[in-house]
């Protein structure tokens, strides 16, 4: 049972990881088509750092273990 549930978190991690590099690229179009709103600019900039620290402590990790 904890497996599963472990599996199924490391499961919902990748998909919110997807998700914000998809969000991530969608902003980036819009930002070509027009100037973002405040909000927007923090949604960039957060979805920009959000991968890479993500996958940074990701690895960080699997190396520890």
């Amino acid at each position: 049972m904890i497996a599963f549930l472990e599996n199924l978190k490391a499961l919902a991690f990748l998909l919110i990881f997807i998700s914000s590099i998809v969000y991530y690229w969608q902003l980036k179009l819009l930002k070509r088509k027009r100037k973002l709103s405040k909000s927007e600019m923090a949604m960039y900039v957060i979805n920009l750092i959000a991968p890479f620290t993500y996958a940074f402590i990701y690895i960080i990790l699997l190396l520890g273990t």
